[in-house]
């Protein structure tokens, strides 16, 4: 992970200043920023490749990851454990924030292109969980669909997932991540309850993977620069709960063996 500041410095891979057009099979940059202490409605409005909003956010010590999957691929995508438990702030363990302040880490992806700004809805990946003493849940995974029309990103959009593979809704590993949609969630907390302790993460029944790191999948849907047709957004957008996990699982294995 970055800090916002240093990845504007970066001309290559930088999020705010992509191609105006996209093809198949080509790199597409985009950045996924991370806002701690924050809720939703702290979002409305704002987009990290303005410049007001950038000092906004580099004061409430926002970070971003940038990614370059290829267009029209099914990529899994990974950030730094570490950073998003640091983001979250360890000192959420022994209650020194605030009850006033928000306990969410939340996310949005963007990019911008000339007068072009695209921003998601924002998402939380990390909360409170009340029923466990000390416990997080932090949000397994998130699915992005990024739409184009001759190239160019008109739309990024969360995929709704659910929890059907976790229990359903009624779960405690069910986590509402924002505009009604729900993900899977690990749980993680010290295992004796001292900010000091180790981190111990209790990974969601259909997570075979001990780890409370967040994953994004992304796929695409549209058309590229030469009006060739998307279709890795299709194959999400017509799987059910189930085989869309299977799916992203064979995917993530495939990406592990690379």
């Amino acid at each position: 992970d970055l800090f916002l500041q240093s990845v504007l410095c970066n001309v290559i891979y930088n999020p705010c200043e992509a191609s105006k057009s996209f093809v198949q099979g080509g790199g597409f940059i985009f950045g996924l920023a991370f806002l701690p202490h924050s809720d939703l409605d702290q979002w409305i409005g704002v987009h990290p490749c303005r410049a007001a909003d950038r000092q906004m956010l580099l004061g409430k010590q926002a970070q971003v990851s940038v990614y370059r999957p290829k267009l029209d691929s099914m990529a899994v995508l990974r950030g730094d454990l570490e950073a998003e438990r640091s983001l979250y702030n360890a000192n959420m363990f022994t209650g020194d924030v605030p009850e006033s302040q928000d306990d969410f880490l939340t996310i949005v992806a963007y990019q911008a292109s000339g007068d072009s700004v695209i921003r998601s809805p924002a998402r939380k990946v990390r909360a409170r969980v009340p029923e466990v003493p000390s416990g997080i849940g932090a949000v397994e995974s998130l699915t992005l669909i990024a739409r184009l029309d001759k190239g160019k990103l008109t739309h990024l959009q969360w995929y709704n997932m659910g929890c059907g593979s976790c229990g359903g809704a009624k779960s405690m590993e069910c986590m509402s991540v924002g505009d009604g949609d729900t993900a899977c969630a690990s749980i993680e907390g010290p295992i004796s309850g001292a900010e000091s302790s180790p981190l111990e993460c209790k990974p969601s029944n259909h997570n075979l993977e001990e780890t409370c790191q967040l994953k994004v999948y992304i796929a695409f849907v549209g058309t590229d620069k030469h009006s060739v047709p998307l279709v890795s957004g299709a194959k999400i957008e017509n799987a059910n709960d189930y085989s869309l996990t299977k799916m992203f699982s064979d995917a993530n294995q495939r990406a592990k063996n690379k």
